[in-house]
């Protein structure tokens, strides 16, 4: 992993890697196996009403410190998770959770959840009995690994022989924290077998040497994002902001050559059309991106009363190595654009907290559905709509999908949502990417969506 895990759950719950990590220790009553949600911890589920989730358990499960599972476990696991704010927002909108048998439970909602499944799989399930005796330090969890040891970057696992799922096909595994710098020399060393890849050149030097090199789309768009909040925003020289006028915003998207900007800063990019890319639910593929037009573009700015441009400051998180080509860009508009780039904490606390013009993000739905984007990121009450968008048509098309159970349904009221958003501008997409992973011969392992390695789907030739 090119990042260190923030630790063994519950102490840290919100980094991807993390949580994938942990997920060969512990299960939730959903897991994800090659890309999907599946079943994990309950077998099977229906929904005797919209507001309740009905989940019959799985049978002879025993935790690691051979503790038996129970009904008692998820009921105890999901409130405490809620108390301690660990899986924070996925149980939002959970009431309360209901024992109805030894082996059914029922997960009560304050509203329709039709897409609770995959936020589950994050859910970890904890011994009761265990955390009650000993505390949350060391707890045993149900998943095909245990944990051997968790040392500064160095985690090691070992099959467990009485996994449910059957035992796994690799008997020890061994996550190392390697910067992507020198992932290339650690797998031709022979200190690695498996690992992710950032770099084109590192992808031809190991294709050959023993190595199957795999590309997967990441499940990521990378965007700009703007001040809605403010009828004065702090970082454009004008009494105006102009990113409320969607002429502006318009004028961005139409003069920013994102073939020409994918070819001089984006290693493996497309061009991104939309909120979500192709693998997520919701994606719709209608949406075409509108041809560069620089003359268009630099008439809308015009129209919009800026026919001289303005000043202003573009914020770029410094790991998407972007910030030169976004100021070619937009000069080449007729603006005058400072770049700060994003690099400490402080940076990040002070953009998470709404105080930009114009920024430089990107975002991936874990849930694997478009509703988590306009739930959480667009619609007017999102928790993470930290520019202030504003748009009453997609408020109502985001309600009415998060609770419509019916997929079909659902998918045309996310596309419709979607569609609202993109011809408002409520982001302006940039591009997408491609990931590498290289496996050594004599292994094999097939990466998915946002290439996490989880141990159990490693398996021999």
């Amino acid at each position: 992993m090119p990042v260190e895990a923030f630790g063994i759950f519950p102490e840290n719950y919100t980094e991807s890697r993390s949580i994938a990590f942990n997920a060969n220790i512990f299960e939730g009553l959903t897991i994800i196996r090659n890309g999907k949600v599946v079943t994990g911890l309950a077998v099977s589920w229906s929904n005797p009403d919209k507001y309740t989730w009905r989940f019959k358990l799985r049978g002879s499960v025993t935790f690691h410190n051979g503790n038996k599972f129970s009904a008692e476990d998820v009921k105890y696991s999901i409130e405490q998770a809620q108390a301690n704010d660990w899986p924070l927002p996925y149980l939002s909108s959970v009431d309360k959770v209901v024992i109805t048998d030894d082996a059914t439970v029922e997960l009560k909602t304050k509203e329709p959840d039709p897409v609770l499944l995959p936020k589950l799989a994050t859910v970890f399930i904890i011994s009761k009995q265990q955390a009650e005796k000993d505390g949350f330090k060391n707890l045993a969890g149900t998943g095909p690994y245990k944990l051997l040891k968790f040392e500064e970057k160095t985690y090691s696992l070992e099959a467990n022989p009485n996994y449910w799922g059957g035992k796994p096909k690799i008997k020890q595994v061994i996550y190392k924290i390697i910067s992507p710098e020198e992932t290339a020399e650690a797998l031709l060393s022979g200190g690695v077998d498996i690992a992710n890849l950032t770099s084109s050149a590192d992808n031809q030097k190991l294709s050959g040497q023993g190595f199957s090199v795999k590309s997967y789309n990441l499940p990521v768009v990378f965007f700009l994002t703007f001040d809605f909040t403010r009828d004065k925003t702090a970082y454009v020289d004008e009494p105006k902001n102009p990113f409320k006028d969607k002429g502006v915003r318009q004028a961005l998207l139409y003069g920013i050559n994102i073939d020409e900007f994918i070819k001089n800063a984006v290693t493996d990019g497309q061009p991104a059309s939309q909120l979500v890319t192709s693998e997520i639910f919701g994606f719709d593929p209608k949406i075409k991106r509108p041809a560069y037009d620089l003359t268009k573009a630099k008439k809308l700015l015009t129209d919009s009363g800026y026919p001289n441009g303005f000043s202003l400051t573009v914020d770029v998180p410094a790991s998407y190595q972007t910030d030169k080509e976004i100021v070619r860009q937009l000069e080449r508009l007729g603006l005058k654009v400072d770049a700060r780039i994003l690099q400490t904490e402080e940076d990040y606390a002070r953009t998470d907290s709404g105080d930009y013009s114009l920024m430089a993000a990107a975002w991936a739905a874990e849930t694997l559905d478009t509703g988590e984007i306009l739930n959480d990121l667009l619609h007017t009450k999102g928790p993470f709509n930290i520019g202030g968008y504003s748009n009453a048509e997609l408020d109502k098309l985001t309600d009415e999908a998060s609770v419509t159970f019916d997929s079909k349904k659902r998918l045309a009221l996310l596309q419709k949502a979607t569609k609202v958003a993109v011809e408002d501008l409520a982001w302006l997409p940039l591009y997408t990417t491609k990931s590498f992973a290289a496996v050594r011969s004599g292994f094999n392992w097939t990466p998915h969506n946002f290439g996490l390695i989880y141990a159990y789907e490693i398996v021999g030739q």
